[in-house]
């Protein structure tokens, strides 16, 4: 299932949040956001998610996001906001079964619980209380407990994630799992549109990068023909060096002293 976004624009009390936005994510890529503070990525995936009025075209395989009620959508994509607040005493188990809504029986919850657990390397995790976590722990159970959604309803080909700095709370090790977990899940035909704060992280695993900047899609493509010195300077208003990882080929980009 493919995401379609075209013309979109945003408003709120007559301010322009987001303009003429026109991008494709296929099913199996990972396409991330990213832009300086105030960009618009947090709007932009929020109105993909449904939780703005919009102006243009948003399209989920093919079908305008207006006529999806609320479980059509549950049932095609999940989402992962910036903030996942939860002020009880659950095990981390129990957060991530808050997401398999659509299990009939213990068998199925297992079957998902048992893949979670391959892609995020969870084990050690589930049964601590989730409140004694840190936070970037408690992200690793919220991108589960979203991931899980996903993996309902036919399983996840097809299947969209939209995911708001999934991974900002994280560790570089914890970094690495979460993405090469969500590279996996490309591989098994989910579209992803993340929003990325890293430049390094979007560049070692994005398909494509979507550079925002005032509301506006300025830079749209692959990430070594987006992440430049130019495009990085002009969008975040920062001196950079941009190199080229000798293994991957992929830009990395520094700050400059």
């Amino acid at each position: 299932m493919s995401l379609h976004v075209q013309q979109l624009s945003v408003s709120v009390s007559g301010a322009e949040l987001l303009k003429n936005i026109n991008f494709t994510c296929e099913a199996g890529q990972l396409l991330a956001l990213c832009g300086a503070n105030g960009a618009g990525k947090s709007t932009l995936l929020k109105t993909l998610a449904g939780e703005r009025d919009y102006s243009g075209s948003i399209r989920l395989g093919g079908v305008e996001l207006a006529y999806l009620d609320a479980a059509e959508q549950a049932r095609l994509r999940a989402v992962m906001p910036q903030q996942c607040d939860l002020n009880f005493a659950f095990s981390n188990l129990e957060v991530i079964e808050l997401g398999l809504l659509f299990c009939r029986t213990q068998q199925e919850k297992n079957k998902v619980l048992t893949k979670l657990c391959e892609l995020f390397q969870l084990d050690e995790l589930l049964d601590k209380n989730y409140m004694l976590c840190s936070g970037g722990q408690k992200q690793r159970v919220q991108l589960a407990r979203v991931v899980a959604q996903i993996f309902q309803c036919g399983g996840p080909e097809g299947k969209l994630l939209l995911l708001d700095e999934a991974s900002s709370a994280m560790d570089l090790a914890i970094t690495q799992k979460a993405y090469r977990g969500l590279r996996k899940l490309c591989s098994l035909g989910v579209g992803i549109v993340s929003v990325v704060h890293d430049l390094n992280v979007a560049a070692l695993y994005a398909d494509t990068v979507a550079l925002l900047s005032n509301g506006s899609l300025s830079h749209f493509g692959e990430p070594a023909k987006i992440l430049t010195k130019q495009n990085v300077e002009q969008v975040f208003c920062a001196e950079v060096q941009v190199l080229c990882a000798p293994e991957s080929g992929r830009p990395q980009i520094y700050s400059a002293f």
